[in-house]
């Protein structure tokens, strides 16, 4: 059964929420978290790698699973820009040079990932920037555990599940080292930002007003240890529960405490008139959650200070989640496609995600005849869309739908996703009675196949870029398709990509037209000899 597992890499501990297939999509079914060692000193990112290696230790089962991790905000950097046009293309050849007026960066050492955040134009776009080689050193720390993260988001940008319809939620995530607040407009992250005062700040205040121990001060910071019998405990685990012994600190502790947190309660609220200055916006609610939202009086200085009402992050289905948690469970949700804002993704260009990209290659490695080949094509490409709407968009059975109705075009209709999939088995079985009837006994492929197998690798892997062929024609002299895709960018990327095989050099892409919204539509023609090049000059 297919398992998803969405990473949150805390510098207080390492958060899992696991992800299981139940029917036709994906359910939370378990939360794991292991405590990353402390010794006063903010865990590095290795710190915390060694900590999801113990918890893999634990979890031999999670070696086959679809894996996404949150980048820490502490390690990014986002940027707003306003620009004159919405077109993805445009946007993609203009924001470097855009940002690089903006930023005190060379731009090749670093990884820009951007969303567009508003509808029509001018297109608001947040854009979000993470040193190239820290990206590369996390990625290859993942990859000595044996995962490959399909995404890689910022924390900041997942917590707009946490948003609302027609309303502005500042998503407050009180960490250990840092603090993030995300402003969620109509569901939509507008900006978010880092502070450095959090759960770290804190406890390092109660250890240095009591002279105590680090360990101490946490024990004491959750209620867990009392400040006045310091030499009889020695707890260290506060463990999931909600509460602190901010009440019981001495004065002179709890006034030290009390500027901490005023300082803390000062940056969210300059974020706060940020938004309400640079994007019209006001707040109507504060959504509080993290680990250090376990101190309990941290709830009536927010609504106090800010007059904002205090609420605890809840799922879709109105369950508080709980706080250590939400930013794992926000991811995940994301991935399996039921958060309404897609996130910003750092694995972009020569970091995108690459697993899986053999699949159809290895399947048309078994083609025996041309009407097999076309048969079992079509049902591997149904089944590639299908696994990707499972992790991405699982519970979207008019897509489904849709998708079966494309691959089978002679069905008329079909009522349902059990119809969907009860079509694809008999469409199956048919196309492989098909297959034993024309097989060749001397496994040689036809010409045409072949030709067909070396166009199918020649084209840029999927899912980086999305492709649907609607016609294609293959003779001895010119090959001819024409195809789909979500862009201009895609489409050239499909001329550059089949220009550099050898066997298709020749390549070259007509007028692109737009079919609907997103779609583009685009032909190529490709010349196999001088004949064929004739002809392509002469149509």
């Amino acid at each position: 059964m297919p398992r998803l597992l969405a990473i949150d890499l805390g510098s207080h501990a390492v958060k899992v929420s696991e992800f299981r297939t139940s029917g036709r999509r994906f359910e939370l079914i378990d939360r794991h978290s292991l405590a990353v060692p402390q010794d006063g000193e903010i865990p590095t990112l290795t710190d915390r790698m060694k900590v999801l290696a113990s918890l893999l230790d634990e979890h031999p089962e999670w070696g086959t699973s679809t894996v996404g991790a949150t980048w820490p905000v502490e390690l990014a950097t986002s940027h707003r820009l306003t620009l004159p046009f919405a077109d993805a293309s445009k946007i993609e050849k203009t924001l470097v040079f855009a940002v690089e007026g903006e930023v005190p960066f060379d731009m090749d050492d670093m990884v820009l990932g951007w969303g567009l955040k508003s509808k029509g134009q001018p297109a608001e776009v947040l854009c979000l920037l993470a040193r190239r080689d820290q990206v590369v050193d996390g990625l290859e720390q993942f990859t000595e555990l044996g995962l490959d993260p399909r995404v890689l988001f910022v924390d900041g940008d997942v917590l707009s599940y946490y948003g609302a319809p027609n309303k502005t939620v500042a998503v407050v995530d009180i960490g250990h080292s840092h603090t993030v607040v995300s402003l969620v407009h109509n569901n939509i992250v507008r900006l978010f930002r880092s502070i450095d005062v959090a759960g770290h700040a804190f406890t390092s205040t109660i250890q240095r007003s009591l002279n105590c121990s680090w360990r101490q001060a946490e024990s004491i910071k959750h209620g867990v240890l009392d400040a006045s019998r310091l030499d009889d405990d020695e707890a260290t685990d506060p463990g999931q529960r909600r509460g602190s012994g901010y009440g019981k600190l001495p004065p002179t502790a709890r006034q030290q405490m009390d500027g901490s947190v005023g300082l803390l309660l000062a940056e969210v609220r300059a974020t706060l008139i940020e938004a309400e200055d640079t994007l019209g916006l006001e707040v109507d609610e504060i959504k509080l959650t993290g680990g250090g939202s376990r101190i309990s009086e941290l709830w009536d200085y927010f609504s106090q200070d800010l007059g904002v009402g205090v609420a605890r992050a809840m799922d879709h289905a109105g369950d508080p989640v709980p706080n250590e948690f939400a930013v794992s469970q926000a991811l995940g949700m994301q991935m399996v496609g039921r958060n309404v804002s897609p996130a910003i993704d750092l694995r972009v260009g020569d970091l995108a995600y690459k697993g899986g990209t053999d699949v159809i290659r290895a399947i048309l490695t078994y083609g025996g005849s041309s009407l097999a080949f076309f048969a079992v094509a079509a049902l591997v490409m149904f089944v590639v869309q299908f696994r990707s709407l499972s992790v991405e968009l699982w519970g979207n059975e008019d897509r489904i739908k849709s998708v079966v109705m494309e691959t089978f075009p002679e069905v008329s209709s079909v009522s349902d996703t059990t119809t969907g999939l009860a079509i694809m088995r008999e469409q199956t079985l048919a196309a492989s009675e098909r297959a034993k009837i024309l097989g060749d006994p001397d496994n040689v492929r036809p010409p045409t196949v072949d030709t067909l197998f070396e166009l199918t690798n020649a084209f840029p892997p999927h899912p980086q870029v999305i492709v649907n062929v609607t016609e294609l024609k293959i003779n001895d002299s010119v090959i001819t398709l024409e195809a789909e895709t979500d862009g201009y960018t895609s489409s050239s990327a499909v001329e550059e990509a089949l220009q550099k095989s050898e066997l298709f050099k020749t390549a070259l892409k007509g007028d692109e037209t737009k079919k609907g919204k997103s779609i583009v539509v685009f032909p190529i023609t490709i010349p196999l000899d001088e004949e064929g090049a004739e002809l392509v000059e002469e149509g």
